[in-house]
Parts: structure tokens; sequence; C-alpha cells
């Protein structure tokens, strides 16, 4: 159970602001941006997938080090 204001909520609140969220939403971005540039005359761009998890332990890493 996680109180209001408790640290369990932050920690929590944190991972899903910044891994879970953008997990979800990249995708659908990502396919809505390579349709509308594939138009004729037009190169597509196409980003790569993200794996938003690895960089949110690569930068809770980064932060204990500093």
């Amino acid at each position: 159970e996680c109180l209001v204001g408790s640290e369990m909520c932050i920690r929590d609140r944190d991972t899903i602001l910044r891994v879970n969220a953008p997990a979800i939403l990249f995708p659908y971005v990502r396919a809505q941006l390579s349709l509308l540039t594939a138009q004729p005359e037009m190169s597509p761009i196409v980003l790569p997938v993200v794996n938003f998890q690895k960089i949110y332990e690569h930068s809770k890493e980064n932060a204990a080090e500093n």
C-alpha cells in the first residue's frame, strides 16, 4: 500500500514518469512520424527503438557515482 507523500510513492511515480509513460507513448509517436514523413518526394524519418528502462538504470548509476 502506498501512503501519499511516502518515499515508496515518490519512487514509483519517478519510475512511471521516466520509464513507463515514455515506453507506452514512444511507439505511437514513432509510427506517426514515419507515416507523416513517408509522403512522395520525401524520405521517411524512422526513429530507432528505445529501451527506456536501460536509459533510466544508466542515469541512476551515473547519479550514484557523482
